[in-house]
């Protein structure tokens, strides 16, 4: 009993020796008796030699120029050369309040100095485990891009978001960075699969879906949801936010928004549709483009829209007063179907035909039928009203009703009118001289047999002398205003 109450006293004065500071006597004396450093401290005192073959000189040999010596302790630079059997106690004095191994280093590199300090400290670091436990995370790892996909709506990015008290749900499109925020009254994986279906329902589905791993988004039924509808689901490591960093970012842009605008007198709903406008009319910084350009294919109209000037008004501005100087002079002529006209031919100058209006195909194109049967198509300024005598022979011309005294009267007021009426040795060929567009129909149904001419263009005039004049009589018919096509632009 009492031989091991002397080796605990033996043992308690051991540690208290082990305790004490190391004084430079015990460097120095531990340095003479070395057989190494004995060695170093000789050759900085006399010199050394040009070369040196044993491995474990070859350190100090590479600093010779910086070392030195003071009481018999060597010295490189400020810092003293320690004897290998206090490293282990040096290296206790500077892990003694785990500073960890940056300041470790730069505590040793004011005092002590032996070859390979800095590994010993990082090993010593390393064993600790109170460090271990207390030890930062290790850097990042370089960073990997999600793909850029050259859609939109091909990888969209979810995530929920919480602010004072109210839940949102914040989607954001990879490709466009388009982003959707919606009020949530609650998180559960059915109220997340409703909001996913309005959208899908607007936007299309997607390819893929990246989100973390709460709870709504690993549900079986959030799972069947995706599957059903053939959609990859990537959920990113727990607790990692930049893996998932659009949503990450978006979740924190919008904090910071809604934080802004808490003083505002406006509705949390205008205030999130506020954000959306402002956001997506906002060139992002990495496509260069804004969300709406990429994801609309065109830019959203603002309020500070209303600054730029309107080229499309200034142009119907310019086109009214055009049209205002220019209908100071003219006014528009119209002619219905049955009508007689003249008809401009740019075969011949200064040739007129007589034809009659078939059709009005546009506010100021008509299709009219010559009296040799070939169709055209004119512009009103091409055309002009065949006058006549009375109004009567025009409402009997329109009705198809002739009289030999209205067919005397036709030829005498033809002769006052400009126009040239070819014979047949002057009439151009039908077929041959006619243009693709000017084609050959029947002659329409108002035109009686009496006004039809002969394959040559000379118009006959033919009377039956033994008929009788026929007593001119007023038509029965109900005078109606004439049926005006709708103008449409040509």
């Amino acid at each position: 009993m009492e031989e091991d109450d002397e080796d605990a006293i033996y043992n308690i004065e051991d540690k208290r020796l082990d305790s004490l500071p190391v004084t430079s006597k015990e460097i120095s004396q531990a340095t003479r008796t070395d057989p190494v450093l004995s060695r170093v401290l000789e050759f900085t005192k006399s010199g050394w030699p040009a070369e040196v073959r044993d491995e474990r000189l070859k350190p100090f040999f590479n600093r010779r120029h910086e070392l030195s010596t003071e009481q018999d302790c060597l010295l490189w630079g400020l810092r003293v050369v320690i004897h290998y059997k206090y490293e282990k106690f040096i290296l206790g004095e500077l892990h003694d309040a785990h500073p960890g191994i940056v300041r470790m280093k730069e505590i040793a590199r004011s005092y002590v100095w032996w070859p390979n300090i800095d590994r010993d400290i990082e090993q010593t670091v390393r064993l600790c485990a109170s460090c271990q436990q207390t030890r930062h995370l290790p850097a990042v790892a370089p960073l990997m891009p999600w793909v850029w996909h050259s859609s939109s709506w091909h990888r969209i990015h979810i995530d929920f978001a919480q602010k004072n008290g109210h839940d949102f749900l914040i989607v954001i499109d990879a490709y466009a960075k388009w982003p959707e925020i919606f009020h949530m009254s609650s998180t559960t994986a059915n109220a997340t699969i409703t909001v996913l279906q309005d959208l899908f329902s607007r936007y299309g589905i997607p390819y893929q879906l990246v989100s973390d791993n709460g709870l709504q988004f690993t549900s079986e039924e959030f799972q069947w949801f995706l599957n059903v509808n053939g959609v990859k689901h990537v959920r990113v490591a727990p607790y990692h936010a930049a893996s998932n960093g659009a949503a990450e970012r978006m979740v924190q842009s919008f904090k910071r928004a809604l934080s802004s605008s808490k003083s505002s007198v406006r509705s949390l709903q205008q205030r999130i549709d506020s954000f959306l406008l402002t956001y997506r009319t906002t060139t992002h910084a990495t496509t260069g483009h804004t969300p709406a350009s990429l994801f609309l294919g065109r830019e959203l109209r603002t309020r500070l829209s209303l600054l730029r000037p309107d080229v499309e008004r200034k142009v119907v501005n310019m086109q009214s007063n055009q049209k205002l100087h220019h209908d100071k002079q003219t006014q528009l002529r119209e002619f219905y179907a049955g009508e007689d006209v003249l008809v401009k031919d740019f075969r011949c100058k200064e040739t007129w035909w007589l034809a009659t209006v078939a059709e009005r195909t546009a506010p100021k194109s008509y299709v009219v039928i010559l009296q040799d049967g070939r169709v055209w198509k004119r512009h009103v300024d091409q055309m002009r009203r065949a006058e006549r005598s009375t109004s009567s022979h025009s409402q009997n011309s329109r009705n198809g009703m002739h009289t030999s005294a209205d067919q005397d009267t036709d030829m005498s007021d033809l002769a006052s009118i400009p126009v040239f009426i070819p014979t047949a040795e002057t009439a151009p060929v039908v077929g041959s001289q006619i243009p693709q567009t000017e084609r050959t129909h029947a002659p329409p149904s108002n035109i009686t047999s009496g006004e039809q001419t002969s394959q040559s263009a000379t118009p006959t005039v033919t009377a039956d002398s033994s008929a009788s004049p026929k007593p001119l009589r007023r038509s029965s018919r109900v005078s109606k205003p004439p049926d005006r096509l709708i103008e449409t632009m040509e």
